[in-house]
This record gives structure tokens, C-alpha cells and sequence, in this order.
């Protein structure tokens, strides 16, 4: 039993190899071939496994390159790295937080904005702990700060980093009103000082924490400007623009930056997909400012760690589910139809097939870009991807976890989950994934093995306590290698 620190017991149930659902690492045989998508639950011995996918890979996709082939589950190696869901999940503490903003060095740092009293604070990683903090707001050091560490600022103290807007504060020397200018500010993660400020006199488009660096976007005549810049001196690493269609007469588009997978996205008027390493523009769409009623931005950008999708065609003001995929380079690869499904727990194996939803999110399809065809689909009404990792994309869906050969749609193992809450995003650590039901009216994590879907162990989720008649269901993440756990606006630090 793992014990909270207000001493209330967590039922914790593990699960021994020999009893785990489905066929033991030590015992298993090689297997007939794995059954289609609608077929029978048959799973697969990874020698005779690897001779089906090589052969349902002829059949199915052709003229895809060897390497996808040689990227399936059969010749990837497990994912190599600690195993953050090897054993349940125990809270360690819990604080009111909205967003985490980095663990370094034994402290967690949080901010809590849409609170009365906005505010950053360093807690102590092992306790939950405060050990600093400081407001934000009128009067407050910053506005917002965003997720991400720098180690490398003149300083060299890890620095967290927040932006302030103009403000009129009082001067408590001569009791007027001065003005605040916008700036950077960087704080010591140890202590919550203000240990850096840049004044930027730019009107901003938004910014982000990136490495050891900062992204920043300025609003200029008719462009944003792009740059990547290191703290260490301010020297700007890279720069670049791109253009904005005009303005209406008396507005302003609205422009903001995001960072994903090492991609920079602008999105508004012009949305652009910026490679952060070089500043090399990768892509750029512009909206159609002379149709009645469009508020849409240039296009829709999702990002993986393999490319990039890009929505941009729209009729009356309502966006068109034909999007192009993009490789890491910028390269037009093809075309798509639906919504991405990518998860975020991925290896990036099988590069050449991507997984998408259509029908409103009640199919999951395999497609590949580049020949433009569906390889095989699924209905998962409800459901989701839970992790596409050596090769399997593992779906909650309905009342059962199952495993799919991304590159053939064939079967590899199912567990039905009583009381399976599949809309709930899952965790996966490379080698293990999990998923959340509601068991004796408590929120209730299950492991499975990626391999085989042998269950590893289940218990209540940290900090979960007992559903009531409306579910507030919790949200579960990966900080890094460490899970954690919201519910609501509470943050459940877990070992």
C-alpha cells in the first residue's frame, strides 16, 4: 500500500508475470499469423511476426521505402531509458499550480495565473515544499512566464523566463504613476530572484523558451520578425521575417508563436512553420482577407517529430480537411484527408504512415502521404492513440486497450478494461503504456506491457479521489521522464 502524506491508503494492486493477461515473455512460442483489424486477438512471436510484416508490407503499401520497413516493431530495438511506469504510481505531494514550468535541480517550478493573486513559486521537488515566491501581474515582476530552462546566461544560474507588459505603477518615491516598460525577465530557479531583464521595445507576436535559448517574435511594418537569441550576452543567433497581408483600418492581426518538436509556428494571418535551429522557413500561408466573414489564420499546423500537416484550403469561412504533409525539411510529401491522431508518446518509427481520424474522430485511418492511399482503419468512437511506439500504435477505444502493426493494421494484442475511460489521454515510457478507468468509484491507472499487453500492475491515480456524480477526470502527462498527475488546477507530484 502507498501511503499519501496525510497518511489516507492508496489501494495499489501488482500483478505477477505469471498471472499477467496474455502470453509470458519467458514462455511465449512463436504464433500463427496475426489476425486483420476485425479479426480474432492473436498475439504474435516477434521471429515469425517480422516474415508477416514484410510480407503484408508488399502487398499493402508498395512502392514505400525500405526504411519505414526496416523502422517496424520486428528490427527496432525497445526503447532504451528508464521505465517511469515500471511500478504504481505514488503521490509524493500535491500543490495548486496551472502550469509547470520546469524541475531542475530538486525544484519544481510553478505559476498559477488565473488565480486572484497570480503568482510563480519554487517548490521543493522532494516535499512540495515552497521555498521562494514571487507575483505576477500589476505590480508583479512579470505578467506570464513560459515553460523552459536556460543554463547558459551570463549569470550561469538556471533561469526561468517570464514576460511583462507595459504597466503604470506607482513610484513609491515620488507617489506618480511611471511607466513599466515590456521586458524579459529572468529568474534564478534556486532562489525566485530577478537575476536578468531585457527591455524589449518591439510591440511582441510572442515568445518561447527553446534549449538554452530564446525565440522572440516583433511585430514590425507589414512583418514579424523572427529571431533566436541566447541570454548570454543577447547575441542573436538567427533572424528572419515574414511578411503580413495588410491590416484592416483601424485593427491588428492577431499573431502568436509556439514551439514544438524543434518547429517554430506562427500562426494568424500568415501562418509560418520556422525551422528553430537555422530560421529556415519552411512553409507560409497566408488567409484570404476579401471573403466575408473569414476569421480563419493561414492554415492549421500539427507537428510531429517526422513533419509537419498544414490545413490551409477553406470554402465560406469553414476549413477543408485536405491538408498537405510536410517532411523535416520543408519537403511536400503529399496529401492527407482528416485530422491528425498522432500521439505524443512516440518513437517516430514507421516515419512513411501517419495516423489520422475522420468522421468526427469515430475512425482511426493509417495512410501514407506519399501514395496518397489508406492502408487500413478502424472504428474507435470516442477513443484515442495512446502511443505509437517499435512500430504498434496503441488505441483506447470502447472498452479495450489494443495494439496495432502501424505499417499493416494487423492485430498484435487487445485486454478489455471494464470501465475504461478512453477520451482520458494515456502515458506510455517506451515500454509500457497506461490507461484510466473508474473502478469502485475511484479514477484507477492500468499498465500494460507494450510487447505483449501483459499488465503490469493497477491502482487509483494519485490524487484522484472518489467520482462523483459530475467526473472532474484527471489529466495525466509526462514532465520529461516523470509522470504527473492534474486534477483540475492541482498538480500531484508522483514517484
Amino acid at each position: 500500500m502507498a501511503v499519501r502524506p496525510d497518511d489516507r491508503m492508496v489501494p495499489v494492486e501488482l500483478v505477477d508475470d505469471d498471472e499477467v493477461v496474455g502470453p509470458s515473455p519467458r514462455t511465449r512460442t512463436p504464433r500463427q499469423r496475426p489476425a486483420d483489424p476485425d479479426g480474432a486477438d492473436l498475439p504474435v512471436g516477434r521471429a515469425h511476426g517480422a516474415l508477416v510484416r514484410w510480407a503484408v508490407a508488399g502487398v499493402v503499401l508498395g512502392a514505400i521505402a525500405v526504411v519505414s520497413v526496416a523502422t517496424t516493431r520486428g528490427t527496432t530495438e525497445p526503447t532504451v531509458g528508464p521505465a517511469a511506469l515500471a511500478e504504481p504510481l505514488a503521490e509524493v505531494w500535491a500543490a495548486a499550480a496551472d502550469d509547470v514550468l520546469a524541475a531542475h535541480d530538486g525544484v519544481v517550478v510553478v505559476q498559477s495565473t488565473g488565480t486572484r493573486h497570480p503568482r510563480v513559486r519554487g517548490l521543493d521537488e522532494a516535499t512540495g515544499q515552497e521555498l521562494w515566491s514571487v507575483p505576477l501581474g500589476s505590480g508583479g515582476i512579470a505578467d506570464t512566464c513560459h515553460p523552459g530552462v536556460t543554463t547558459a546566461a551570463a549569470t550561469a544560474a538556471a533561469t526561468a523566463w517570464c514576460w511583462r507588459d507595459q504597466h503604470w505603477n506607482a513610484d513609491p518615491a515620488s507617489d506618480q504613476l511611471v511607466l513599466t516598460p515590456q521586458a524579459l525577465v529572468g529568474i534564478d530557479v534556486g532562489s525566485g530572484e530577478v537575476i536578468s531583464e531585457r527591455e524589449v521595445t518591439e510591440a511582441s507576436a510572442g515568445w518561447a523558451v527553446e534549449g538554452d535559448e530564446l525565440l522572440l517574435a516583433a511585430r514590425g511594418d507589414g512583418e514579424i520578425r523572427l529571431s533566436r537569441v541566447s541570454p548570454a550576452g543577447w547575441r542573436t543567433v538567427w533572424s528572419t521575417t515574414v511578411s503580413l497581408p495588410p491590416e484592416p483600418r483601424g485593427l491588428r492581426h492577431t499573431m502568436w508563436l509556439e514551439v514544438t518538436e524543434g518547429l517554430a509556428v506562427l500562426h494568424g494571418a500568415t501562418t509560418a512553420v520556422v525551422d528553430a535551429a537555422d530560421g529556415r522557413v519552411l512553409g507560409s500561408w497566408t488567409a484570404s482577407l476579401t471573403e466575408e466573414g473569414t476569421i480563419l489564420d493561414g492554415a492549421e499546423i500539427a507537428v510531429t517529430p517526422w513533419g509537419f500537416a498544414a490545413w490551409s484550403s477553406a470554402v465560406e469561412g469553414m476549413r477543408l480537411p485536405e491538408a498537405t504533409w510536410f517532411d523535416r525539411s520543408g519537403r511536400a510529401v503529399g496529401q492527407l484527408v482528416g485530422e491528425l491522431a498522432e500521439p505524443e508518446a512516440t518513437d517516430a518509427s514507421v516515419p512513411d504512415v501517419l495516423l489520422v481520424t475522420r468522421d468526427g474522430g469515430d475512425t482511426l485511418v493509417a495512410m501514407s502521404p506519399g501514395r496518397g492511399a489508406d492502408l487500413w482503419q478502424i472504428p474507435i468512437a470516442g477513443g484515442n492513440v495512446v502511443a505509437r511506439e517499435q512500430g504498434l500504435a496503441v488505441v483506447a477505444a470502447g472498452d479495450a486497450v489494443t495494439a496495432y502493426e502501424v505499417l499493416s493494421g494487423a492485430r498484435v494484442w487487445t485486454r478489455p478494461v471494464d470501465g475504461l475511460h478512453p477520451e482520458i489521454t494515456g502515458l506510455s515510457d517506451g515500454s509500457s503504456v497506461l490507461v484510466t478507468a473508474v473502478r469502485a468509484r475511484r479514477w484507477t491507472s492500468l499498465v500494460y506491457r507494450l510487447a505483449d499487453g501483459g499488465l503490469l500492475w493497477s491502482g487509483t491515480v494519485p490524487g484522484g479521489g472518489e467520482v462523483g456524480l459530475i467526473p472532474s477526470p484527471p489529466r495525466l502527462e509526462m514532465l520529461g521522464d516523470t509522470p504527473v498527475v492534474w486534477m483540475g488546477r492541482t498538480l500531484v507530484w508522483v514517484d
